[in-house]
């Protein structure tokens, strides 16, 4: 375990007087590809403790992305530090629970003194509940624990042996699940007293408030309108995330002021880190008298290498609603890049988003080329599951291998229900037997496609981004008469190459490609 907070903390006491001034601007940098979604505030009427808890499971799996480099910590202003306290803080703002409850701390010392002050902390003979926060004193290098907390985790449970829980900045740098022992390494027990959280309040409101949509990828764009309270606003948050929940810009800031402009914070929030896609921008107000407030504005940003009135002209329809439907966001800050050849993960993670996201049985990835908290690890684990796909050989999945339309038409057509076609073969370069017979077959037969030529399908030419989103759209929404290139569109098709009877029909000796610097799918 690493030993957390060795930085001073920063954590904010409520009505303290002359409290340090944090900077919380920092825009997160990366695409965070794994986690899932903050939930929500609660609805009315539901605990804190269990929105706490919601919270805290829905981030199990998250990774850091460098040493230390986590959305929590960038988020606090605090990025590249050891994270376990700010991971408790991240939970306690996203769940509704207020800093009256649990603080905002970077480090365990100052999260021990805070709820020692009030009354709220419980030695190791405690048998802790759920929301309740366990702090560990580590051993030291001579072997010896030192008194002090050196880590802090989220109980979600005990016995009289064992403590469970969800924590962050623990053995595999990652937000999961451990057992630890009830000995002397717990230093003791905080016990947040968490209440109702009651509907959001009136007494705070957004009014003027716009979001430009249509914004092309890499544009600076800028929000207006203001935050309004009958009291002093004492902490206001903005954001922007994906579908995914993804964070691309974060900010927070105590105007200490019943109006604050959200003009503001437009130089914090940088927008034109933005890929094409469809994202949210979520604002939330709290007041000194606890009262909240939360809004989302949804919009779109388009990609600037798409020409729906040029080569892109049969495609565009498609790739605007993998857009839109969260299904993309494109390969870099501003382009979509429809013409490269699509990758085996990047396939199996359209289809799966597609599908609704939908989680895999098993939380584990069943082979050693695809790590757990990859952007593609819960696709290829479901697509596993689903009989969608079996991999290259045994354990080996090949996530950056390219993908052929022969290949993507059949992963589409199992994900269907490999519905036999009634129709008789039009193409002359496909051949029974093969892989990919049926499934050509009834892509042709349902309008997912009508071949590069009026006899040809061109089954070994690399399957585009513009196609695949294409194809997949075409499946998944009627449409009357698809159109297909004369020509094949990818600019460089691979050589064609007789598939044997492959495991699956995915290339067994793939090209490790250049990945794409961002999520890539």
């Amino acid at each position: 375990m690493k030993t957390a907070d060795a930085i001073g903390d920063f954590f904010k006491e409520t009505g303290r007087k002359d409290m340090r001034k944090r900077v919380m601007s920092l825009v997160l940098a990366a695409v965070m590809l794994l986690g899932l979604a903050p939930a929500a505030l609660a609805d009315s009427g539901r605990s804190r403790r269990e929105s706490f808890m919601s919270v805290a499971e829905s981030q199990l799996g998250y990774r850091e992305k460098f040493q230390n480099g986590t959305k929590y910590g960038s988020w606090y202003g605090l990025p590249g530090q050891p994270w376990c306290a700010m991971f408790v803080s991240w939970c306690a703002r996203y769940s509704g629970v207020p800093e009256s409850v649990i603080p905002n701390f970077s480090g365990c010392f100052g999260g021990v003194k805070w709820f020692k002050e009030r009354g709220l902390w419980r030695t190791k003979e405690y048998t802790p509940q759920a929301g309740d926060l366990l702090f560990i004193d580590a051993l030291e290098a001579n072997g010896k624990r030192d008194g002090l907390a050196e880590h802090v985790a989220i109980v979600e449970r005990a016995s009289d042996t064992t403590i469970y829980t969800i924590e962050g900045n623990s053995i595999n740098d990652m937000v999961e699940r451990r057992e630890r022992p009830r000995d002397n390494s717990v230093l003791g027990y905080a016990t947040p007293q968490y209440g109702t959280i009651g509907s959001p309040s009136d007494t705070i409101s957004v009014s003027g408030a716009v979001v430009p949509s249509g914004t092309l990828s890499g544009e600076d764009f800028s929000i207006s309108g203001s935050v309004r309270s009958g009291s002093a606003i004492t902490w206001l948050y903005a954001d922007i995330r994906n579908l995914d929940g993804d964070y691309f810009s974060c900010v927070q800031t105590s105007p200490k002021s019943k109006t604050a402009d959200l003009y503001a914070l437009n130089g914090k929030l940088n927008f034109s880190v933005l890929g094409p896609g469809s994202y949210e921008l979520f604002i939330e107000a709290v007041d000194e008298n606890y009262n909240y407030m939360q809004k989302r504005y949804s919009f779109k940003v388009a990609a600037t290498d798409v020409y729906p009135d040029g080569r892109h002209a049969d495609y565009a329809e498609g790739i605007q609603w993998v857009i839109d439907e969260g299904i993309s966001n494109g390969t870099s800050a501003a382009k979509f890049l429809p013409d490269e050849q699509c990758t085996r993960a990047q396939v199996v993670t359209f289809i799966w988003r597609a599908a609704g996201r939908p989680a895999p049985k098993s939380e584990t990835c069943t082979f050693y080329d695809v790590s757990d908290g990859s952007y593609c690890a819960k696709a290829v684990q479901w697509a596993v599951e689903q009989g969608i796909t079996k991999g290259i050989s045994a354990g080996y999945f090949d996530p950056y291998g390219k993908v052929t339309r022969a290949q993507f038409v059949t992963l589409l057509w199992r994900y269907l229900g490999q519905t036999e076609p009634g129709i008789e073969n039009p193409f002359a370069d496909i051949y029974a037997g093969t892989f990919c017979y049926r499934s050509v077959l009834w892509a042709y037969e349902n309008g997912v496609t009508t071949g590069t030529s009026e006899y040809m399908f061109s089954p070994n030419s690399g399957a585009s981004r513009a196609q695949v989103a294409t194809f997949l759209y075409r499946a998944l929404n009627e449409t009357e008469k698809p159109v297909d290139p004369v020509e094949p569109v990818d600019p460089d098709p691979v050589d064609p190459v007789e598939p044997t009877e492959p495991v699956d029909p995915e290339p067994t000796e793939p090209v490790e490609p250049a990945e794409p610097p961002a999520e890539a799918a």
